[in-house]
């Protein structure tokens, strides 16, 4: 069964464990993943440490086994990470309705996300939930000492119809 909950601050050293695997494994032929380890594990830590408030766990039969973020507490979801040996069960989906509700809640009209434009069954997923892309861009990642190509993602939430040219918002009789 999944359930998916605000995290705890003793949720972060097993939320940057899943974090490192599921990343090992999105990265696979894009980047060097042993080379980047440390590096990786440390900034999730780092982010875990100081924003585990505004993450999102979800566990299946009472098991951690991944999470969501909205670092800046926005309409921005900059990350979803699920253990790789119970993905395409359910829980990213969870994951991410439960993050696109909290967003819907605070009025903000859309979610957007970013990834790396190679990684295509992250691309994918977020397509078959609704998601479309809204960019694409190439930077230097000093770090990997690389280009790096992202793809940036969006889905409206909230649909706000527009008024037409012609109509107005008061009636006449």
């Amino acid at each position: 069964m999944i359930t998916i909950r605000i995290a705890r601050e003793d949720d972060v050293i097993p939320l940057t464990a899943i974090g490192l695997s599921a990343w090992q494994t999105a990265v696979l032929g894009l980047v060097d993943p042993v080379k980047m380890r440390h590096t990786v594990e440390v900034a999730f830590l780092s982010f875990l440490r100081n924003n585990w408030e505004r993450v999102l766990v979800g566990e299946i039969d009472g098991a951690l086994a991944g999470w969501v973020a909205s670092e800046q507490g926005d309409g921005t979801i900059t990350d979803l990470w699920v253990a790789a040996e119970v993905q395409r069960q359910g829980l990213g989906s969870a994951l991410l309705e439960q993050m696109e509700s909290r967003i819907a809640a605070m009025d903000i009209e859309s979610a957007e996300l970013g990834t790396h434009a190679r990684n295509n069954a992250a691309v994918d997923f977020f397509m078959k939930r609704g998601y479309s892309v809204s960019s694409l861009s190439t930077s230097y990642a000093a770090k990997l000492d690389q280009n790096v190509e992202t793809i940036g993602l969006r889905k409206v939430l909230i649909e706000r119809p527009e008024l037409d040219a012609g109509s107005s918002l008061f009636s006449y009789s």
